[in-house]
């Protein structure tokens, strides 16, 4: 049973007159006919008494009536109802990012999942300090960030977006460059390439914390604002540089990105948001990812 055909069904008993019940649905008298045939076959019953002026509901035409029109409301309903839904997930979630590279794992996972272009994605590049004050600001509505760069989850939620230990990106002029891997102990008399702390204060931060758990303090000789600074200054000093995730692209020739051994799956990528929050769109987008 067709749910146009119950509405062609309800304007006949309404209009009374196949003439008119076709001009107001937009259909020829013939098609309007054969679906009211069609649905008194399907029910086994006349709907209509036929006459030379109007047509009449019979009786079982008059609760067919009673109940199409239930039929036709609760379909109403149903539709409101799912396109208010899908109407809050129209709000953009704003992100967040300060390397080029997070931005592309998260595009990637992203991609992956039916569905995703449901969520209308914004994103922003900005310091890792103005990143963090526009998501306590709301300016935007979260950010994707290395995780050793939070010290605190105590105002937000968090989705692990890649796991990864530390990384030394390593020049070829360097003792180390044909390793497959280096420890903490490797690393202790290496200089090193720092990011700038006006940029992103609380990377530098996190990288000096875990060395300095695991027995140094680096020495950083020089910093740069993004990865391409990272590397030309690397080549200039001779220096290595630190990375949370393998995602540079390095010319394998000029350079390694190789994993410190005895460090942990913590130095990874996060989305953060505040756990309050307004945008329905990123519970959305949470349930997608995960």
């Amino acid at each position: 049973m067709k749910l146009q055909s119950l509405k062609y069904f309800v304007n006949l008993a309404g209009t009374k007159s196949y003439t008119r019940s076709a001009e107001e649905c937009f259909i020829t008298q013939p098609a309007l006919s054969r679906s009211i045939s069609e649905l008194e076959n399907k029910l086994g019953c006349r709907l209509f008494i036929r006459n030379s002026r109007s047509v009449e509901l019979t009786e079982e035409g008059e609760v067919c009536l009673a109940e199409a029109k239930k039929i036709i409301k609760h379909c109403d309903t149903l539709v409101e109802k799912v396109t208010n839904s899908n109407q809050q997930f129209k709000n953009p979630v704003k992100i967040g990012y300060v390397i080029y590279g997070h931005l592309a794992v998260f595009n990637k996972k992203l991609s992956q999942i039916p569905n995703s272009n449901t969520i209308k994605i914004e994103t922003e590049y900005d310091t890792l300090a103005r990143t963090n004050e526009k998501l306590m600001s709301d300016e935007i509505d979260m950010a994707i960030i290395p995780e050793a760069s939070i010290t605190s989850f105590n105002d937000f939620n968090a989705f692990k977006l890649q796991k990864s230990q530390l990384y030394v990106l390593i020049p070829n002029k360097n003792e180390l460059f044909h390793r497959n891997f280096v420890n903490f102990n490797d690393l202790i008399n290496q200089k090193f390439i720092g990011w700038c702390p006006d940029e992103t204060p609380l990377i530098n931060d996190s990288h000096s914390m875990v060395c300095e758990k695991n027995g140094f303090k680096p020495e950083f000789v020089a910093y740069g604002k993004k990865m391409g600074d990272i590397m030309t200054l690397s080549i200039l000093h001779n220096a290595l540089g630190f990375a949370s995730c393998k995602l540079a692209v390095v010319d394998q020739e000029e350079f390694k990105l190789i994993p410190v051994s005895d460090s942990k799956e913590n130095f990874g990528l996060l989305c953060i948001w505040k756990k309050d929050q307004k945008n329905p769109s990123i519970n959305k987008l949470m349930q997608l990812l995960a």
